[in-house]
């Protein structure tokens, strides 16, 4: 059993006082000996406990949740949980799937002998993929064992992070009780990956690091994140989910895309989710990818189908506990059409009201005329749902939904005003309802502040709660968000950058949003993820008009259109107009005599587009500029490159004397 000593201390506290109910404050003044943190950290020990003692929070044996006054050890033996069999809570129930969890076994079992592993889990929007991975990582993966890394794609209005679900894995599994072999692993295979998580280094580590990143290729950091994965899993094998993948960058993609066709052994099982329509609707690159890895055999895709009359009645029995009659399961079929995410809200829905009546052995519909007003929409249901809860409630939910899919309570209290605990206190309320939201890791930020996250169930669920809030209202949400963060992040706001650039741009802040647009693109370069630095300089650069000043427009446009230029030169090459388009747009708003070395970086760039033309009476008018401009920045640097121009001019026109400087 593997647990951090802050862990372990916790457990001893408890095993101590068993039967014992210790609350919050009890544990954070012995075991956290008054140390300012927020109450998170101590669910973060409870959840890595109940981990490596083989339970969740559903199904303790151990240790106790005493709601409202905090935790009990259970002394003597594990005592099964008792099913109430008219739970409202919609805590996860695989029925039908058992097709799919077997290949997820098989699958795994590969991997366990060195087969790497791909895996595609597909299905439209509530079909319950999120729910199969979950039960099939809880019952298979952390029950043997298994080291398992989570990461999330998020649904963005702008621009992607590169590697954003492959390096938020790599963060929590740095974080893990076995943190330090995966930093140690990173740091030795892969630099250009570790300078990336801020999470796992001190400022001098990054420091040190940064000599060995500078210049780093795609190829590069493609190859050393893949040595690392394989290095990782030779003694430990990993399971690395990856969900919502049709919101996935390019990058993660291209990743995908070379790891799975790698020879050497891996006992490394990765799973990826994805809503097949919405991959066709935008035509991501994840369509591609899965055509070539299917074509030579290197992804298994499992498609998720609704549930036949069978699979509903089996729910509908397992929830509440009994046989459910053949004429209620037919009507939850056709009422729900097999859908997981409706079957669920509407179970809970018949539940709360009482509509559900218990006629000898068998659980039936009653009240039938109550149950021809039940909405037919899940849309109608969950309104219905959320519109009763506390308008405390509702505005956390609200707040969090602006956020995104994943939240944290630190993030709603800054959208709220309000203090961490108390939007603790409304979450974990929330939470126990299994409705809304989920608990999820704790969320650490750079400035101290430790508070927990959470993730809705499902983002249909998110969308519907976001899209009932105002304008104006969710514009204000986006800005008080934004200045927390950068708060919060400083000097680690490269890390969020352009998390902080999509809130600054929702919020109405052009300059702030300009910003954090163009430090994202230039993390991209720093990735080797020249794509996804071009969006994001596209994407400043359209926000430029709504600056108020000609003069800061130019400032910024100008550090913009060179970041711009560079990633294009990566991405396509000296033949691409585009990239001449931004270098010439550079030379017309950069004033030599203000900064000579960006009008040199401008000048060196514009002679490469005449040089591949054979153009090389211009290319020789560019060079003696250059030598020019050198004189004034003083570069050594400057100065050979602008030698070494005016003698490769002079040589391919065949005046090879004065090539020879």
């Amino acid at each position: 059993m593997a647990l951090r000593p802050r862990a372990v201390a916790v457990l001893r506290y408890l095993i101590e006082r068993a039967e014992q109910t210790i609350s919050e404050a009890e544990l954070l003044a012995h075991v956290w000996n008054g140390s300012h943190v927020s109450s998170a950290v101590v669910k973060v020990c409870i959840r890595e406990i109940r981990t490596a003692l083989g339970e969740t929070a559903a199904d303790s044996h151990y240790i106790e949740t005493v709601r409202g006054q905090g935790y009990r050890f259970r002394h003597g033996h594990p005592m099964a949980a008792e099913m109430n069999t008219t739970s409202n809570s919609d805590a996860p129930i695989v029925i039908g799937r058992e097709l799919e969890m077997d290949v997820l076994a098989q699958r795994l079992a590969h991997a366990k002998r060195g087969e790497r592993q791909l895996l595609f889990l597909a299905g439209e929007a509530g079909i319950g993929k999120t729910t199969a991975v979950n039960v099939f990582c809880a019952d298979v993966v952390q029950r043997s064992g298994l080291w398992l890394a989570r990461g999330q794609c998020t649904q963005h209005y702008g621009p992607h992070d590169a590697y954003l679900p492959l390096l938020e894995a790599l963060s929590r599994l740095g974080q893990d009780a076995d943190g330090e072999h995966v930093i140690d692993a990173l740091r030795q295979y892969a630099p250009t990956c570790l300078i990336h998580l801020p999470a796992l280094l001190s400022e001098d580590e990054r420091e040190q690091l940064q000599p060995l990143v500078q210049g780093a290729t795609r190829t590069l950091m493609l190859r050393q994140l893949a040595e690392a994965l394989e290095h990782l899993t030779v003694n430990h094998p990993l399971v690395l989910v990856l969900e919502d993948l049709h919101w996935s960058d390019p990058s993660t993609m291209d990743f995908l895309a070379y790891w799975a066709q790698r020879q050497d052994p891996a006992r490394l099982f990765v799973i990826g989710t994805y809503r097949p329509f919405e991959m066709r609707l935008q035509s991501h690159p994840l369509l591609h990818v899965t055509r070539e890895l299917q074509a030579r055999d290197h992804v298994t895709e499992l498609r998720l189908a609704p549930l036949s009359e069978g699979g509903v009645r089996d729910y509908a029995s397992a929830r509440l506990g009994g046989t459910v009659a053949a004429d209620f399961g037919r009507w939850l079929s056709r009422r729900t059409e097999g859908h997981p995410l409706y079957l669920v809200r509407l179970c809970g829905h018949l539940i709360e009201q009482g509509m559900i009546e218990r006629h000898g052995e068998q659980w039936r519909l009653g009240q039938t005329d109550r149950a021809a007003a039940v909405p037919t929409e899940m849309r109608h249901l969950i309104e219905n749902q959320f519109e009763a809860l506390p308008v405390e409630d509702q505005q956390v939910l609200e707040v969090g939904s602006v956020i995104g899919e994943h939240f944290s309570t630190a993030a709603v209290s800054l959208g709220l005003q309000q203090a961490i605990d108390e939007v603790e206190r409304r979450c974990e309320g929330i939470a126990r309802m299994g409705r809304f939201v989920t608990e999820v890791a704790v969320v650490p930020w750079p400035d101290g502040t430790v508070s927990s996250g959470y993730q809705f169930q499902h983002a249909f669920l998110q969308q519907l709660i976001r899209d009932r809030i105002g304008g104006g209202r969710q514009v204000n949400l986006h800005r008080r968000i934004g200045q927390g963060l950068e708060h919060a992040y400083a000097p680690q706001t490269d890390s969020i950058a352009s998390l902080l650039a999509y809130h600054f741009t929702q919020g109405q802040e052009p300059s702030r949003a300009i910003r954090y647009g163009h430090r994202a693109a230039v993390v991209s370069l720093q990735r080797a993820a020249f794509q996804e630095a071009i969006e994001h300089c596209q994407t400043a650069l359209e926000l430029l008009p709504h600056l108020p000043e000609e003069v800061e427009r130019e400032q910024s446009e100008l550090g913009i259109q060179l970041t711009l230029v560079q990633a294009l030169l990566e991405y396509k090459g000296w033949s691409a107009p585009e990239a001449e388009v931004a270098c010439r747009r550079a030379y017309v708003i950069c004033p030599g005599h203000e900064a000579p070395e960006r009008r040199f970086t401008v000048l060196a760039a514009l002679r490469g587009f005449h040089h591949v033309r054979a153009e090389y009476g211009t290319t020789q008018d560019l060079a003696e500029q250059l030598l020019v401009l050198a004189q004034h920045t003083q570069r050594p640097d400057h100065t050979v490159f602008a030698y070494s121009a005016l003698s490769e001019d002079a040589t391919v026109r065949g005046h090879f004397r004065e090539g020879a400087f």
